[in-house]
């Protein structure tokens, strides 16, 4: 099948969506930050900062409290695409922090 066949406009919005937001969750200086700052924070045994995982906490953020649901709506997603947009930022599910369901597509 072409790909025009099984990718949406919604998918692609989804994927547009997640580039923009996918470094929010970065630190000031970015990667130096987390790597020579961030790290010195990390509990013994467990995975030190990572800004992807800042970052998805942050969209929960600013999806609940400026109820996003609409604007969402507006440009053809519904609020279940915000998961979409945020596996993508993950990029795999080993990637995922304990805290997020992952959910085939």
């Amino acid at each position: 099948p072409e790909l025009s066949d099984t990718v949406t406009p919604a998918d692609l919005l989804c994927v547009q969506v997640a580039g923009l937001l996918h470094d929010i969750g970065h630190g000031p200086y970015s990667h130096l930050f987390d790597a020579r700052f961030m790290v010195h924070f990390a509990e013994e045994g467990k995975k030190p900062f990572c800004h992807e995982w800042a970052s998805i906490r942050m969209i929960d953020h600013m999806f609940e409290r400026n109820s996003l649901s609409e604007a969402f709506a507006a440009h053809g997603l519904e609020d279940g695409h915000l998961h979409v947009i945020q596996q993508l930022i993950l990029g795999a599910e080993d990637e995922a922090p304990p805290f997020f369901p992952w959910t085939d597509p």
